[in-house]
């Protein structure tokens, strides 16, 4: 949903798009979420997930949510990752 979304894709499959240019990379991916203005993942990335404005998910089964500062509240395990970033728990058990 939203101008140029998915307009490369050729072969990919079990695409969801929101926004602006939202995916219009995505030429043979599979099973990938990406939501806000021009996020994207590689041309062949599968089960990755881009929540978030101009972001750019380059790994398989990952997820990216926002640009710098992000609150994460959930029940269960969770792996995070700071990318070389400072990661700052609170609440932690």
């Amino acid at each position: 949903i939203g101008y140029g979304t998915l307009e490369a894709i050729q072969d990919g499959v079990d695409n969801i798009a929101i926004g602006y240019d939202a995916g219009d990379t995505i030429v043979d991916g599979d099973k990938n979420i990406i939501i806000g203005f021009e996020s994207d993942v590689q041309e062949d990335g599968s089960n990755r997930v881009a929540l978030g404005n101009s972001i750019t998910v380059n790994d398989d089964n990952t997820t990216v949510i926002g640009n710098t500062e992000i609150i994460l509240d959930a029940a269960g395990d969770i792996t995070l990752d700071a990318g070389g970033g400072d990661l700052i728990i609170s609440g932690a058990r």
